[in-house]
């Protein structure tokens, strides 16, 4: 059964793909020529947003497994489990809106705009030292021939130090100019 899964997963995968590689190269020869300059412009950033968040859907997935999946244990009350899940999937969400907000939302700074463009750099944060802790701890399982950090204490680590990066990069960008004569 979960090879069939398997199976129509891959088919639909594959032909999304070539679904969409023939709709853009069909969308880019007829109708984008008849387009303003400023209508491409829109069509690209457009195209750019939704390129850019199937590519975090990959990374996302990978966090909600390390996040979500090697955390949380069967000893953790139901509420706080769920308050969990529902932290990891509003980060992941204002993450993902992030590059859509410059397109959406007005182009003063407003909270929501904000809270997305941090989540977005704690992403890359949590992204870049979760998968690098993760290697490191592969290379000295090999060498040592024993697990020394379990996947939870990696996941507990990395949001741990990404909750200090990111709090020391508010108090520096909150913190008053400095003027060096």
């Amino acid at each position: 059964m979960a090879d069939d899964i398997q199976l129509v997963s891959q088919f639909w995968w594959k032909f999304s793909v070539i679904l969409g590689c023939c709709s853009l190269l069909l969308f880019e020869t007829i109708v984008f020529t008849t387009f303003s300059p400023e209508r491409k412009y829109k069509c690209y950033r457009a195209q750019f947003v939704i390129v850019i968040n199937l590519v975090f859907v990959v990374g996302s997935r990978y966090l909600w497994k390390r996040l979500v999946r090697d955390v949380i244990t069967t000893a953790w009350p139901k509420h706080i489990e769920l308050f969990w899940k529902f932290g990891v999937v509003t980060f992941l969400f204002l993450a993902h809106f992030a590059p859509a907000s410059l397109y959406f939302l007005s182009k003063e700074p407003t909270f929501l705009g904000m809270a997305s463009w941090t989540c977005f750099g704690a992403y890359v944060l949590i992204f870049s030292i979760l998968v690098s802790v993760g290697i490191v701890a592969g290379i000295l399982e090999h060498f040592l021939n024993s697990r020394c950090f379990s996947k939870r204490l990696q996941a507990v680590f990395t949001v741990f130090t990404t909750t200090l990066c990111t709090y020391a990069a508010f108090q520096i960008a909150l913190s008053p100019p400095q003027i060096v004569r």
